[in-house]
């Protein structure tokens, strides 16, 4: 029965989302590829292959990370770890 599991946690000023499957994982020549623009394992015209690396800019683009993970029990995990954002001061909400 397909699972999917969500995970969060703090690591210093980040924090960590990890979103994993128990699926078949990804073959070793497709995680070579899996960041690359227009790389896509859809068949036709059912993907465009820009999703991951869409994802991975916007992550880098707000300091943070987008990665993934093959757990040795099977599956895949991606994380994403992004920078916590610090409340607003009292001088800076008196401006």
């Amino acid at each position: 029965m397909p699972q999917l599991w969500l995970e969060g946690e703090l690591q210093g000023d980040k924090y960590r989302l990890r979103v994993r499957d128990n699926g078949h994982g990804i073959d070793d020549e497709t995680r070579k590829h899996l960041f690359e623009p227009f790389f896509t394992t859809k068949p036709g015209e059912h993907g465009l292959g820009l999703g991951l690396t869409l994802s991975a800019s916007l992550a880098a683009a707000a300091r943070g990370s987008l990665s993934v993970e093959h757990p040795a029990s099977g599956g895949t995990a991606f994380v994403l770890s992004l920078p916590l954002v610090n409340a607003p001061t009292e001088s800076a909400e008196s401006l």
